[in-house]
């Protein structure tokens, strides 16, 4: 009985939804392809701002690797020339 006691009780009944008339519906619909619209902007909008953040990333990662490369060329030049000696 304590345990009975203890357990949720089943939620009540939902109510009924309300019935729209055809200008109601059609109201929540242009919402709705409002929210839509905007929502699509917003998602294109954080689309192309990664891709741009990608390619800045790309780019000073590529000018990094070219940097690096660099010092690797004198070293090696360095060491041709000291195995020529």
């Amino acid at each position: 009985q304590y345990i009975a006691s203890r357990r949720p009780q089943a939620a009540p009944a939902a109510p009924e939804p309300k019935e729209r008339t055809p200008e109601e519906e059609a109201a929540f619909a242009q919402a709705q392809a409002e929210a839509r619209a905007a929502a699509a902007r917003a998602q294109a909008e954080r689309e192309a701002r990664m891709a741009a953040k990608k390619a800045a990333d790309d780019a000073a990662s590529d000018s990094a690797e070219a940097s690096a490369d660099e010092p690797a060329a004198e070293e090696s030049a360095e060491a041709d020339a000291s195995a020529e000696s």
